[in-house]
């Protein structure tokens, strides 16, 4: 096993991502990766910033999970994670909105999505969205289902659930209230399993440090987005191949929630055993099972 300090592109932005050597003969050159690029949109409503990489024929788009800052400058890390990709996709990651209004709900965080989208002229594109990037990703191919050829949605969940949303209130009310450290805490002992988390606590909360007061203000209505969120009414009208994936010891989102996304979307689920949320980071085989699915 190797164990990269990488970006945690998905939720926690950089923590210590284990890789299988048999993942090693997978990786790209940097021919294949090219820069990584960090561009911004800007419309009257909002500014978004988005990173691009790779060199592909097929268009990816990102939506990541929640985090305390901006992933964006840690763009280079995530184009490293996503290197097996970057010779047959062009990939796109998408920020939130840089200034959000109190209120800012999934359904708004979708229409800019679409916005900026358009605005790039990406359409027919595999999504792969994790966490609350997953919640995005469904709202986006509910509303726009010509923009999406494949949806991968990955620890998330198309109705929050008391137990997602006890949870993200409290974190919530910590950033609200400054207090960096507990949040800190709560979040990355929640997203991860109790044993990666203790092997490597100092590494992950390293990684959320250093979040301004504009940053928790961000994470807080950006979070507070979640605790109402509820497509599953909506999700059949999504005729795209989907596949949602869970873990068995998800302190965040239930199992089950993976399988009503599968179920309502006649899509294919798979649930990793003995995992928490924080499964896309664990999982040697996340991303191979990722590309395997895509490619066929």
């Amino acid at each position: 096993m190797k164990k990269y300090l990488l970006c945690v592109l998905l939720i926690v932005a950089c923590a210590l991502l284990s890789c299988s050597d048999n993942n090693s003969d997978k990786t790209n050159t940097d021919d294949d990766m090219q820069s990584v690029e960090v561009k911004s949109v800007k419309t009257q409503k909002f500014e978004m910033q988005y990173a691009r990489f790779g060199v592909g024929e097929r268009t990816m788009v990102l939506f990541p999970g929640l985090y305390t800052k901006s992933l964006m400058p840690l763009a280079e890390n995530v184009a490293q994670y996503y290197a097996r990709f970057t010779k047959d996709y062009t990939i796109y990651m998408f920020d939130r909105v840089e200034n959000p209004p109190q209120g800012y709900s999934i359904a708004n965080m979708a229409d800019d999505a679409i916005e900026v989208l358009d605005s790039l002229r990406i359409k027919d594109a595999y999504f792969v969205g994790i966490s609350m990037g997953g919640m995005i990703a469904q709202s986006v191919a509910i509303k726009r289902g010509d923009l999406v050829k494949k949806l991968f949605l990955g620890s998330t969940a198309c109705k929050v659930e008391p137990q997602t949303a006890e949870v993200v209130k409290q974190w919530v009310l910590l950033a609200q209230n400054g207090d960096q450290q507990a949040l800190n805490q709560s979040f990355a002992a929640n997203v991860y399993s109790e044993s990666f988390y203790n092997q490597y606590r100092d590494a992950i909360l390293g990684s959320l440090a250093g979040a301004t007061e504009a940053d928790l203000r961000r994470f807080s209505i950006l979070a507070a987005a979640i605790a109402d969120f509820d497509v599953s009414t909506q999700l059949a009208s999504v005729h795209c191949p989907v596949l949602a994936v869970g873990a068995s010891d998800d302190k965040i989102i239930v199992p089950d929630a993976s399988k009503t996304i599968a179920e309502i979307t006649s899509g294919e689920c798979f649930i990793y055993d003995g995992y928490g949320h924080a499964v896309y980071d664990e999982a040697a085989d996340y991303l191979e099972r990722m590309e395997r699915w895509m490619s066929y």
